[in-house]
């Protein structure tokens, strides 16, 4: 199940539909029986999503062509604080510092 649900958010994420409700209707189940399927596989909804808006904002932040606008919203975020907000949680820094980071390394 955790499969199925990872792969369906990496779907509808971009699209701005990664919503609980909308992940479980994609995989043909209500809320709480995707719920219920995860449980056994020691995960939640709440962490695959944030799993596959790491990998992505990697892959975005990487490819310089993509603007820190164009992020939030490819990542579901409304506003540019939120995701930078997120980020900086997950990662440590800033997605700006992080580019910088990643520039300074390849450079090397």
């Amino acid at each position: 199940m955790r499969l199925d649900t990872r792969k369906a958010i990496y779907m509808l994420l971009p699209l701005g539909k990664a919503a609980s409700a909308e992940i479980a209707l994609s995989l043909g189940l209500n809320l709480r029986t995707l719920q219920r399927r995860l449980d056994p596989e020691k995960t939640s909804l709440s962490t695959l999503v944030d799993g596959v808006r790491r990998d992505l904002a990697v892959r975005y932040l990487s490819n310089k062509s993509h603007s820190l606008s164009q992020i939030t919203e490819m990542l579901g975020y409304g506003r540019l604080s939120s995701f930078t907000r997120w980020f900086a949680a997950q990662f440590g820094m800033s997605p700006t510092r992080w580019r910088e980071r990643r520039k300074a390394k390849a450079s090397h």
